[in-house]
């Protein structure tokens, strides 16, 4: 008996807390249609060695519209939580 009674406030618990979020405004109307007048860059794959799990990891690279290999950049990297800011070169 303890325990369905145990089961039944857990569970009465749970619904107080998942409770849909009210929207307060509406998005700008077309904010989630794709524009073409608006420059893309592009999204690069690319591999490193890992001096911390000593292994080869792979990551995502977005390239600004106009990158080019000759200019340097200031980049950021972000791993699950961890942001380091980088100088290039």
């Amino acid at each position: 008996m303890k325990k369905i009674i145990v089961t039944a406030t857990m569970l009465f618990m749970c619904n107080l807390i998942v409770v849909a979020q009210k929207i307060e405004k509406e998005g700008p109307k077309g904010f989630d249609q794709e524009r073409a007048a608006i420059a893309h860059g592009t999204i690069d794959t690319i591999a490193y060695d890992s001096k911390t799990v000593g292994t080869t990891r792979k990551a995502l690279v977005y390239k600004t519209p106009g990158f080019s290999k000759d200019k340097k950049y200031r980049f950021y990297i972000y791993c699950m939580g961890l942001v380091e800011m980088k100088k290039n070169g």
